[in-house]
């Protein structure tokens, strides 16, 4: 489980790069919760089940990639989103530790990355800090006034060149 936290645009989470490091087919899954995750890692109350992948399969070494492609999904604007990503063998997805949980791992203008916490399937045991070892594929969702001016802007630009 980790946070994170969106700037000024919501975002359109499309996939997620991770090392799996165990070579079989399992279910996978992952859910959303607004706000933290913390204090809510050993319940399912509040998470959303985003989707399940019945037969993932994991890359056969930690040092390959494994892409899950979920359905793609969006969370808000200038605000905290849990994320759970989990699979049926406790140990299958490898993190990397962490320092404190809620502690900035990664940033850009769009996102930041909070430490985390390892949690077992399905809101089993946990170990903290986590950091997600992965990569996190998004979309940034214009907001409706500035998807408006760039309409505005292209369209005059095109008019001027003719």
């Amino acid at each position: 489980m980790f946070d994170l936290v969106t700037g000024d645009n919501p975002l359109t989470i499309t996939e997620f790069d991770f090392y799996f490091g165990i070579s079989i087919v399992l279910p996978l899954s992952i859910y959303t919760r607004p706000g933290t995750h913390v204090g809510f890692e050993d319940s399912a109350s509040g998470w959303t089940l985003v989707e399940s992948i019945d037969d993932f399969q994991g890359a056969s070494t930690l040092d390959q990639i494994t892409t899950a492609d979920f359905v793609d999904f969006t969370i808000p604007a200038n605000a905290t989103t849990a994320i759970y990503i989990t699979a049926t063998t406790g140990n299958a997805m490898t993190t990397l530790r962490g320092t404190g949980v809620g502690n900035v791992a990664a940033a850009n203008s769009d996102l930041q990355l909070l430490e985390g916490t390892g949690v077992d399937f399905l809101f089993g045991a946990t170990q903290t800090p986590r950091i997600f070892d992965g990569t996190i594929y998004y979309d940034v969702v214009p907001s409706p006034g500035t998807a408006s001016l760039l309409g505005i802007s292209a369209l005059a630009a095109m008019r001027r060149r003719r």
